[in-house]
């Protein structure tokens, strides 16, 4: 039995559903390896964040990526769904791993206003969603929403 262990980046993602019931797709920069795909906010724990609760980091990582301004709540304190995805890292030059842990969360107030990591966003229904996530996602994102978008 191998005890190669794998190291794994961690990253927190939102699946964050409005008054209206639609759900918050993020599109995915233009000339990135996934353009023309969604994602949903979050991003990576940073190293400085290891004491730090999941809902903080999660918090962080979404008011950079939608805006300070939006408010929500989270529908559950666990994670949802989970995912994996392998890219290539320019910085550490070689294939890396990140391990997506989902969180639900209901808006309460505030405008979305997306950083530049994303080239556009979108509110979604769950139908359509639901009919559409091959199109709409890749790889560890697309493994995430079939748990949810049953």
């Amino acid at each position: 039995m191998s005890t190669n262990y794998d190291n794994y980046q961690i990253s927190l993602k939102l699946i964050l559903q409005n008054k209206e019931n639609k759900f918050l797709l993020l599109k995915v920069e233009d000339g990135g390896g996934y353009h023309g795909y969604y994602d949903f906010p979050g991003g990576r724990i940073n190293e400085e964040e290891f004491t730090v609760g999941l809902s903080e980091i999660l918090k962080r990582e979404t008011s950079e990526e939608i805006g300070t301004t939006i408010k929500y709540e989270l529908i559950s304190k666990t994670p949802i769904a989970y995912g994996r995805h392998k890219w290539f890292s320019k910085r550490q030059n070689k294939l890396a791993n990140c391990f997506y842990l989902v969180f639900e969360g209901k808006l309460l107030e505030g405008d979305v206003k997306i950083s530049n990591e994303h080239a556009s966003y979108v509110w979604m229904s769950y139908e359509d969603i639901k009919n559409n996530l091959e199109t709409l996602f890749v790889s560890g994102i697309l493994e995430c929403a079939k748990m949810y978008f049953k």
